[in-house]
């Protein structure tokens, strides 16, 4: 069976059998960049109310387990089942994280519209397909309560738009910090900060904090 380019992505790390499922583990331990204070990534995600956190793309949960203990509720999610399922027995103790297998890579349909006072998503978003992007932001902004927030680690990889992911450095998916800004709106979101920032090479990489308009 050929897999359309969304399930390309999906299909790196799928199972524990799958291309790259051992990244999990190699990276299980980079966290400086993400959690430092006051670096780009921190300073932007503690502007956001943990009252009730989604992530999107979770892994096996290093991210998570930066931030359970300050969680109201966390919900985990992942296309991967073999990497939520180490996710749900590494918070099995934690009465405020639920874990969710997304089948479709795109929804989340499991989760109440308005529940959410936060959303975020890092090193994963930036091998997404572009019409994923939107069909997730889409989802944030039915999730978030008004006035909640978004943070999502992207590509900001505008060469060979044509290109299968895995051919560009770090495996960046196309993405232009435009076309972010014009899905997030088209979405009903507002953005309230972009960053663009390097990763392998300069300016591969964007943060992007978002908002629910308050009604």
């Amino acid at each position: 069976m050929t897999l359309n380019h969304k399930d390309k992505v999906i299909d790196k790390w799928r199972t524990e059998n799958s291309a790259d499922f051992g990244y999990f583990d190699t990276v299980e331990n980079m966290l400086e960049i993400f959690w430092t204070e006051g670096g780009d990534f921190r300073k932007r995600f503690d502007t956001m109310d943990l009252t009730s956190v989604v992530e999107i793309a979770c892994g096996k949960g290093r991210h998570a387990a930066q931030i359970v203990e300050r969680c109201g509720n966390l919900v985990l999610v992942d296309t991967s089942r073999d990497a939520i399922d180490f996710a749900r027995k590494r918070f099995r103790d934690k009465r405020n994280v639920r874990c969710h297998h997304s089948e479709d890579g795109e929804s989340l349909a499991f989760i109440p519209t308005g529940s959410a006072s936060a959303v975020f998503s890092y090193d994963a978003m930036v091998h997404f397909e572009p019409v994923t992007i939107y069909a997730y932001l889409r989802e944030t902004c039915r999730v978030l309560k008004p006035g909640g927030r978004a943070f999502f680690h992207h590509s900001n990889y505008s060469k060979q738009p044509d290109q299968d992911f895995s051919l560009a450095p770090s495996w960046r998916n196309y993405m232009t910090s435009d076309l972010f800004r014009h899905f997030t709106h088209r979405a009903g979101l507002e953005l309230l900060d972009h960053k663009v920032i390097a990763w392998d090479v300069p300016d591969s990489d964007a943060l992007s904090l978002l908002t629910k308009p308050l009604l």
